[in-house]
């Protein structure tokens, strides 16, 4: 790594929702971060107090507005006060080195064309065990292959082209928001950052890895609080996807997977199933956005 630039115009943005201790965690991995950056937590109509402090800014919203919504909350707040870079954090992760932030600005840094930047992901598991964890790129509908973008001259190897970046840690350059625009809101969670990487790498943006810089994780902590909510937006997303991006076939390919997989579930008498079957339905009835009053139970 070259010397560390500074990270003044960065803000750290944190969506709260669900454990006010995951919240402070995250937060805290922030605080430690050097150079300094400036903290920005998004209460996404939680009902719980996220932690405040001298460094913490606060920013509310009226009710739960997913990870699009309270994502563009933060990034429009950040846009508003002038800052050139974004990093997103979902609450339930954090960062144990401190110069991860500094490092992912580097490396937008290094083009200008570089629209967004992530880290190798961990998740802790419920046994305590921390494993790496891959995209399961087989199961996104893809658009531009990885590499289809130029890659930019001079950076790193230990820069990987992406197809896309994972939403729990997203390192974002705003003059690319506010180009390719904000989270689509109607996906309300899971896929959006996925559309995101998708519209950007259409209009001519670059993506990266940065494989020497690492994020921890709860595998899906705020989302497991209500049992087949994951499964419900994946399913519903990933159908809303293959249709922007791939066409009737790739729909028709994703709703028969989509079906095996309720069908399984079913068999072992796994109540998600019918959160897959809402989430198919949903679909074909174009009914996006949040999913009933809070998260909702399927009807």
């Amino acid at each position: 790594m070259s010397e560390r630039l500074p990270t003044a115009r960065t803000v750290g943005c944190v969506l709260h929702w669900g454990y006010p201790s995951l919240t402070a965690r995250c937060v805290e991995s922030l605080v430690a971060q050097t150079p300094e950056v400036p903290i920005v937590v998004v209460d996404n109509g939680a009902g719980s107090t996220p932690p405040v402090g001298s460094r913490v800014n606060l920013v509310r919203t009226a009710k739960n507005l997913g990870y699009t919504g309270g994502m563009n909350a933060g990034l429009r707040w950040a846009i508003a006060r002038g800052f050139e870079f974004a990093i997103l954090l979902t609450n339930d992760g954090w960062f144990e080195d401190p110069a991860s932030v500094a490092s992912l600005v580097e490396d937008l840094r290094l083009s200008e064309r570089t629209a967004a930047c992530g880290p190798r992901f961990f998740h802790r598991g419920a046994n305590g065990v921390i494993t790496e964890w891959d995209f399961p790129t087989r199961n996104y509908p893809r658009q531009a292959p990885e590499g289809s973008v130029p890659r930019p001259i001079g950076l790193p190897s230990a820069l990987t082209d992406a197809g896309h970046l994972g939403g729990s840690c997203l390192a974002m350059r705003v003059a690319a928001v506010e180009d390719v625009g904000l989270f689509d809101e109607r996906l309300f969670m899971y896929f959006d950052e996925v559309d995101w990487c998708y519209r950007a790498l259409i209009r001519g943006w670059y993506l990266c890895r940065d494989d020497r810089v690492s994020y921890f994780e709860d595998v899906s902590a705020s989302s497991s609080l209500v049992r087949g909510l994951k499964e419900y937006y994946m399913t519903r997303n990933r159908l809303v996807l293959s249709r922007r991006y791939r066409g009737t076939r790739e729909v028709a390919r994703a709703t028969v997977a989509a079906l095996r997989r309720a069908a399984g579930l079913a068999k072992r008498r796994d109540g998600r199933w019918r959160w897959v079957g809402e989430g198919i339905i949903d679909y074909y009835r174009n009914s996006l956005g949040a999913k009933g009053t809070l998260f909702g139970e399927p009807s």
